[in-house]
């Protein structure tokens, strides 16, 4: 019982900082950060989160995240011209997957929920 309720609190708390990471901290990101490198940074994000929920199971989001965070972190370092810290990276991970999920995509397949 009292694992259900902190996984409802937690989920709440993840919704919220969600949407404050993409109404606030995607935008002063972007505005640092030339428009084609956004583009192909948020494609390979995009390509990295997808791939990332084929292969691991719900129960495994932490090797999820880390092997987002590790390829998202090799993508900037060796292909664009961004310079990007580890906080940066888990926002824009944050702010793509709850983007990836609000438009009814989960586990790479389309929710037909939506």
């Amino acid at each position: 019982m009292n694992n259900d309720v902190f996984m409802k609190i937690a989920g709440a708390v993840l919704t919220i900082l969600a949407a404050i990471i993409t109404v606030y901290i995607i935008p002063a990101i972007k505005s640092h950060i030339n428009q084609k490198d956004i583009d192909t940074l948020m494609y390979y994000l995009s390509i990295a989160i997808k791939c990332a929920d084929q292969i691991f199971t719900r129960e495994q989001w932490e090797e999820k995240k880390q092997y987002v965070f590790e390829y998202i972190t090799n993508i900037v370092n060796e292909n664009l011209n961004i310079k990007l810290n580890e906080k940066d990276i888990n926002v824009l991970i944050e702010g793509m997957v709850n983007e990836i999920h609000d438009n009814g995509v989960k586990d790479g397949n389309k929710n037909s929920d939506k």
